[in-house]
């Protein structure tokens, strides 16, 4: 991925270039758990921790047996890169680009109304808007993985954004 270094008066003045690594069987100590059909899953830890890698790995592990009905919903172009075709490890499962991260909340709907997903795999989930629509995903029956900001689990706990995906309210965990 690369995205564009500008000074304050929006002139560019370089370029972060990130190349994601893929390694195929990362994933693999988790197979049981993946492939349990009620299993959602939140990843998270500290920037650089291999978040993405681990999803990436997931979700080639998850195309193999959901096909098509495997929905990747890549709102940073994280997962299966930035280009129109997306990596092979996506095999024959769908992948949604974001345009525009203030339209992923958007998107996750639009992929579960149009695409009839079994599961949803996001990485960074950040806003409040986002994490009301993966709790909607999930009412419907629908598995989702996806990635929180976050560095321990304390801190995603006292994250008033996250509690309704932790099943809290109030600080109490129901």
């Amino acid at each position: 991925r690369v995205a564009a270094i500008t000074n304050r008066y929006g002139a560019l003045t370089g370029y972060t270039i990130r190349v994601g690594r893929y390694f195929e069987s990362i994933a693999l100590p988790l197979r049981e758990v993946l492939l349990e059909p009620k299993a959602s899953i939140a990843l998270f830890g500290p920037p650089g921790s291999g978040k993405s890698t681990l999803v990436r790995s997931v979700v080639a592990m998850l195309a193999e047996e959901y096909g098509p009905r495997l929905c990747v919903v890549d709102s940073s172009n994280e997962i299966a890169g930035d280009g129109d075709t997306p990596h092979y490890l996506l095999k024959s499962a769908r992948r949604l680009q974001v345009s525009d991260p203030e339209q992923l909340a958007a998107k996750l709907i639009e992929a579960l109304i149009n695409h009839g997903p079994a599961v949803m795999v996001v990485d960074e989930l950040a806003r409040p808007s986002e994490v009301k629509n993966i709790i909607r995903i999930v009412q419907r029956g629908v598995r989702v993985i996806a990635c929180l900001h976050g560095d321990t689990i304390e801190e995603i706990v006292r994250t008033p954004d996250y509690a309704p995906l932790l099943g809290m309210s109030e600080g109490q965990r129901n």
